[in-house]
C-alpha cells in the first residue's frame, strides 16, 4: 500500500515540479529595482511574467503583441525556457529593432532590461 502511493504521489501527481517554476529572489530584485524606472504615465510593452507587475498602468501590452510603446520591460529567465515556439525569436527580433530604432537602456539588471524610447 505504501509503495503504491509513494509510486502515485512522486510518478502521477509529481507534488515537487512547481518548484522549479519559480524564480530567485535575487531575479525578483532584480525585477523590482529596474520597474520603477519606468514613469507612471508612459506606456510599456512588457513580457508576460511582467505584465501583472505592471498592471495598474493606464497603457500596458503584451510585448509580442506591441512593440512600439514608450518603455519596454523585459526579463528572459522569467519565462524558464518555456516559450511558445517561434517566441524566443520574436522577442530577440523585437529588442535588436528597437535598439536600432532609438530606444536605449533605461535600466539593466541581472536579466532584466529596461528600454526607453528616445
Amino acid at each position: 500500500m505504501l509503495a503504491a502511493g509513494l509510486i502515485l504521489s512522486f510518478a502521477v501527481v509529481r507534488p515537487f515540479d512547481e518548484v522549479g517554476t519559480y524564480i530567485s529572489t535575487a531575479q525578483v530584485s532584480d525585477i523590482e529595482s529596474c520597474l520603477p524606472s519606468i514613469p507612471r504615465d508612459a506606456s510599456v510593452s512588457a513580457s508576460n511574467k511582467l505584465l501583472p507587475h505592471l498592471s495598474h498602468r493606464r497603457e500596458i501590452y503584451l510585448l509580442t503583441m506591441k512593440s512600439d510603446a514608450d518603455y519596454i520591460a523585459i526579463d528572459l529567465s522569467t519565462y524558464l525556457g518555456q516559450f511558445f515556439p517561434g517566441e524566443e525569436a520574436q522577442i530577440r527580433t523585437i529588442i535588436s529593432h528597437a535598439l536600432a530604432n532609438g530606444y536605449s537602456v533605461a535600466c539593466s539588471r541581472g536579466t532584466t532590461v529596461i528600454l526607453h524610447r528616445g
